[in-house]
Protein backbone atom coordinates (compact mmCIF):
# COMPACT_ATOMS: atom_id res chain seq x y z
CA UNK A 1 0.00 0.00 0.00
CA UNK A 2 1.37 3.15 -1.17
CA UNK A 3 1.67 5.72 2.42
CA UNK A 4 -0.74 8.26 2.54
CA UNK A 5 0.43 11.97 2.99
CA UNK A 6 -2.06 14.40 4.38
CA UNK A 7 -0.77 17.53 2.85
CA UNK A 8 -3.99 20.15 3.45
CA UNK A 9 -3.59 23.73 2.63
CA UNK A 10 -1.99 25.82 5.40
CA UNK A 11 -5.03 27.35 6.32
CA UNK A 12 -6.39 24.20 7.37
CA UNK A 13 -3.12 22.97 9.14
CA UNK A 14 -3.90 26.28 11.35
CA UNK A 15 -7.25 25.23 11.97
CA UNK A 16 -6.75 22.50 12.68
CA UNK A 17 -4.06 23.47 15.28
CA UNK A 18 -6.94 25.39 16.72
CA UNK A 19 -9.38 22.55 16.97
CA UNK A 20 -8.37 19.05 17.35
CA UNK A 21 -7.42 18.50 20.74
CA UNK A 22 -5.93 14.90 21.37
CA UNK A 23 -5.14 13.12 24.60
CA UNK A 24 -0.93 11.78 24.30
CA UNK A 25 -1.31 8.05 23.86
CA UNK A 26 1.26 5.62 23.75
CA UNK A 27 0.36 4.80 20.20
CA UNK A 28 1.08 8.05 19.11
CA UNK A 29 4.83 8.28 20.21
CA UNK A 30 5.80 12.31 20.45
CA UNK A 31 2.72 14.67 20.56
CA UNK A 32 4.73 17.44 20.52
CA UNK A 33 4.94 18.26 16.79
CA UNK A 34 1.49 19.51 16.47
CA UNK A 35 -2.15 18.44 16.33
CA UNK A 36 -1.45 18.58 12.39
CA UNK A 37 1.13 16.03 12.72
CA UNK A 38 -0.54 13.91 15.17
CA UNK A 39 -3.57 13.59 12.81
CA UNK A 40 -1.42 12.79 9.53
CA UNK A 41 -0.08 10.24 11.66
CA UNK A 42 -3.34 8.69 13.35
CA UNK A 43 -4.43 8.55 9.43
CA UNK A 44 -1.42 6.89 8.53
CA UNK A 45 -1.58 4.65 10.61
CA UNK A 46 -5.72 3.79 10.59
CA UNK A 47 -5.33 2.75 7.17
CA UNK A 48 -2.41 0.68 6.97
CA UNK A 49 -3.68 -1.17 10.17
CA UNK A 50 -6.64 -3.44 10.74
CA UNK A 51 -8.02 -2.42 14.24
CA UNK A 52 -10.04 -4.07 16.28
CA UNK A 53 -11.72 -0.36 16.81
CA UNK A 54 -11.82 2.55 15.00
CA UNK A 55 -9.68 5.75 15.93
CA UNK A 56 -12.07 8.38 16.42
CA UNK A 57 -10.82 12.15 16.00
CA UNK A 58 -12.59 14.78 17.45
CA UNK A 59 -12.86 17.94 15.98
CA UNK A 60 -14.35 21.08 18.48
CA UNK A 61 -14.93 24.69 18.65
CA UNK A 62 -17.04 27.04 19.04
CA UNK A 63 -19.64 28.33 16.36
CA UNK A 64 -18.74 29.16 13.24
CA UNK A 65 -15.16 28.04 13.85
CA UNK A 66 -14.40 26.05 11.05
CA UNK A 67 -15.21 22.62 12.56
CA UNK A 68 -17.21 21.62 9.37
CA UNK A 69 -14.52 23.04 7.31
CA UNK A 70 -11.55 21.25 8.82
CA UNK A 71 -13.76 18.19 9.44
CA UNK A 72 -14.57 18.10 5.29
CA UNK A 73 -11.32 18.86 4.27
CA UNK A 74 -10.24 15.61 5.67
CA UNK A 75 -13.06 13.52 4.91
CA UNK A 76 -12.43 14.41 1.27
CA UNK A 77 -9.12 14.41 1.12
CA UNK A 78 -8.89 10.86 2.11
CA UNK A 79 -12.39 9.91 0.09
CA UNK A 80 -11.95 6.01 -1.10
CA UNK A 81 -10.41 5.22 2.40
CA UNK A 82 -12.47 3.47 5.28
CA UNK A 83 -13.38 7.14 7.24
CA UNK A 84 -16.91 8.13 8.75
CA UNK A 85 -17.95 11.82 9.61
CA UNK A 86 -19.67 11.68 12.12
CA UNK A 87 -21.56 15.64 13.03
CA UNK A 88 -22.92 16.61 16.41
CA UNK A 89 -25.47 18.58 14.23
CA UNK A 90 -26.99 15.54 13.19
CA UNK A 91 -27.90 15.15 16.60
CA UNK A 92 -30.07 18.10 17.47
CA UNK A 93 -33.20 17.34 19.62
CA UNK A 94 -36.75 16.58 18.28
CA UNK A 95 -39.43 19.16 19.01
CA UNK A 96 -42.78 19.19 18.99
CA UNK A 97 -42.53 23.30 19.95
CA UNK A 98 -44.59 25.36 17.08
CA UNK A 99 -41.77 26.75 14.28
CA UNK A 100 -42.29 29.87 15.68
CA UNK A 101 -41.00 29.12 19.14
CA UNK A 102 -37.94 26.52 18.06
CA UNK A 103 -36.59 29.69 16.11
CA UNK A 104 -35.53 30.78 19.34
CA UNK A 105 -34.30 28.06 20.89
CA UNK A 106 -30.53 28.48 21.38
CA UNK A 107 -28.57 25.97 19.75
CA UNK A 108 -25.26 26.38 21.06
CA UNK A 109 -26.45 25.01 24.20
CA UNK A 110 -25.68 21.24 25.06
CA UNK A 111 -29.07 20.65 26.03
CA UNK A 112 -30.13 21.03 22.40
CA UNK A 113 -28.75 17.90 21.55
CA UNK A 114 -30.13 14.44 22.22
CA UNK A 115 -26.49 13.45 23.48
CA UNK A 116 -27.15 9.94 24.78
CA UNK A 117 -28.52 8.94 21.14
CA UNK A 118 -25.06 10.37 19.70
CA UNK A 119 -22.67 8.62 22.68
CA UNK A 120 -25.23 5.71 21.51
CA UNK A 121 -24.21 5.18 17.82
CA UNK A 122 -20.69 6.28 18.46
CA UNK A 123 -20.46 3.60 21.01
CA UNK A 124 -21.75 1.23 18.26
CA UNK A 125 -19.99 2.10 15.04
CA UNK A 126 -16.59 1.60 17.54
CA UNK A 127 -17.98 -1.37 18.01
CA UNK A 128 -18.41 -2.15 14.45
CA UNK A 129 -22.15 -1.81 14.40
CA UNK A 130 -24.31 -0.16 11.73
CA UNK A 131 -26.39 2.62 13.17
CA UNK A 132 -29.23 5.20 11.81
CA UNK A 133 -28.28 8.23 11.71
CA UNK A 134 -31.03 10.94 12.62
CA UNK A 135 -31.29 13.90 9.82
CA UNK A 136 -31.90 17.36 11.04
CA UNK A 137 -33.71 19.74 8.45
CA UNK A 138 -32.33 23.54 8.85
CA UNK A 139 -35.28 24.85 7.24
CA UNK A 140 -37.73 23.65 9.63
CA UNK A 141 -35.63 23.93 12.89
CA UNK A 142 -36.42 20.34 14.02
CA UNK A 143 -35.45 16.62 12.95
CA UNK A 144 -36.72 15.52 9.97
CA UNK A 145 -38.39 11.83 10.15
CA UNK A 146 -35.26 10.59 7.55
CA UNK A 147 -32.64 8.67 8.87
CA UNK A 148 -29.23 7.94 7.04
CA UNK A 149 -27.29 4.80 7.44
CA UNK A 150 -24.15 4.68 8.53
CA UNK A 151 -21.63 1.54 8.35
CA UNK A 152 -18.80 1.24 10.46
CA UNK A 153 -15.32 2.60 9.79
CA UNK A 154 -11.74 2.20 10.18
CA UNK A 155 -11.67 6.25 11.65
CA UNK A 156 -14.42 7.97 12.61
CA UNK A 157 -14.29 12.22 12.41
CA UNK A 158 -16.42 13.32 15.48
CA UNK A 159 -17.14 16.50 14.60
CA UNK A 160 -19.02 18.92 16.84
Amino acid sequence: MMPIRLSLPAIMQRQISNLIGLWPHKDLGHCDQGPYAVVSGLLRRAFKVQQKKPIVIGVTGGSASGKTSVSRAIFDHFSGHSLLLLAQDAYYKKSDMPFSERKKINYDHPLAFDTPLLKDHLNRLIHRQAVDQPVYDYTIHNRSDRTVHLAPKDVIILEG
